[in-house]
């Protein structure tokens, strides 16, 4: 009984083994004969041979390749577009130009565009292509662009001026100061104002003598001789102190030119000319309070060009401009401490970001805290009393302009 009920259990065991080996066999078999099901990149099922082997190096290859390819398609959209499409379709494609990263595409179409300059009619498409050239900062079309100075349309010339300004184009400047020269000074206009502002970012003096006698000509616009200040202190024409100090000091001349003018002085780090500024300031805070408050923006650009030039009293008093009641003071106030970024200012900007009334004067403070490397920490906290901070008593948060005469 016992040897029988041995090889009755020995038999089913190998019955048992014998069988297991015959399943596997037939999964081998049916594996080699279907796809494997995987996962691909994008999280879809996709099918694969058991003998394909795949290298995950590849699939950046292969985005890559695709991402190249519709940039070509982009390329050639961007090309036809601009010599067969309609205007409207033309200036976008233009404006697209901007979101191709291949270099050598970048260069074929700026290539493009400085070509479209010298054949385009539309004035609109040469003011887009203009735009386009000088965000691209490739450095070339600079004669193409200047040869624009002259076209029939303003914007066109305006565009091309700032064009200039953006490729950093400083070996223009001499062409762009004749191009002032020859135009009417009884007049203002968005070309005049290009053109200075150019002059002035390119440090370009050789406009001074012109500034100097158009600011002094009965017959100039007011606001281009305001431009032409302010444009001797940007270029730091040292020349031009005595003139300017003249200026300041001129009671009878407009309030905004005195006040540019000492602005400018500030810039060109006339040291010698605090004595005067300080005497202007000392008269001012000697008037009656209502005729003082035509001075506020006088005596805060008085106050800025002193800071830049040294002095030790300035900048508690540029401060002190910001507890004004009045925003537009304020507001005047940040802007000039944005240019002078003293570091003394930091912790009562952070007070004016979080609390004050104006959001304007809050925004300014906050921009000008991160231009100075602060850290403006985020979102400001409400004040203790629970209010909002909105505006509540100035009722304007428009930037004044420096009171005249």
């Amino acid at each position: 009984m016992k040897i029988s009920s041995v090889l009755k259990t020995s038999t089913l065991a190998s019955l048992c083994i014998l069988y297991a080996l015959a399943v596997h066999s037939q999964q081998n078999k049916a594996a080699e004969e279907q796809p494997l099901k995987a996962i691909d990149t994008d999280g879809k099922a996709v099918i694969k041979n058991e003998n394909a082997k795949v290298d995950d190096a590849e699939k950046p290859a292969e985005k890559k390749d695709e991402a190249a390819e519709l940039e070509e398609k982009r390329i050639k959209y961007i090309k036809e577009t601009i010599s067969f499409g309609i205007q409207d379709e033309r200036h976008d494609a233009i404006g697209k130009i901007l979101l191709i990263k291949n270099e050598k595409g970048r260069n074929e179409l700026n290539d493009i565009l400085i070509s479209l300059l010298k054949t385009e009619y539309s004035s609109d498409i040469k003011v887009k292509a203009l735009s386009v050239l000088g965000e691209l900062k490739l450095g070339r079309g600079t004669a193409e662009i200047l040869s624009l100075l002259d076209d029939s349309s303003e914007d066109v010339r305006v565009a091309a001026v700032y064009a200039l300004n953006s490729l950093s184009a400083v070996s223009s400047a001499e062409t762009l100061d004749k191009t002032l020269r020859k135009l009417s000074i009884e007049s203002d206009s968005s070309f005049h104002e290009a053109l200075i502002n150019a002059l002035g970012d390119f440090k370009y003096k050789g406009a001074a003598d012109f500034a100097r006698d158009t600011i002094s000509s009965v017959k100039a616009a007011d606001t281009l001789r305001e431009k032409l200040v302010l444009y001797l202190g940007k270029v730091e024409d040292t020349a031009s102190k005595d003139f300017l100090l003249k200026l300041f000091k001129d009671q009878d001349e407009d309030i905004t030119i005195r006040s540019y003018a000492v602005n400018s002085i500030g810039k060109i780090g006339a040291v010698d000319a605090a004595p005067d500024i300080k005497a202007a300031l000392k008269e001012i805070d000697d008037y009656p309070l209502k005729k003082r408050q035509n001075y506020y923006s006088f005596s805060i650009y008085a106050t800025a060009a002193l800071v830049k030039l040294g002095d030790a009293e300035a900048a508690p008093r540029l401060m002190n401009s910001l507890k004004s009641n009045n925003a537009a003071v304020r507001i005047r106030a940040i802007e000039l401490i944005r240019e002078l970024k003293d570091k003394r200012t930091i912790d009562i900007l952070k007070y004016k970001m979080k609390y004050d009334q104006n959001e304007r004067v809050r925004k300014l403070a906050e921009e000008t805290l991160k231009e100075m490397g602060v850290d403006p920490e985020g979102k400001a906290d409400k004040p203790e009393d629970g209010s909002s901070g909105k505006d509540k008593t100035d009722g304007t948060g428009n930037e004044d302009t420096v009171n005249r005469k």
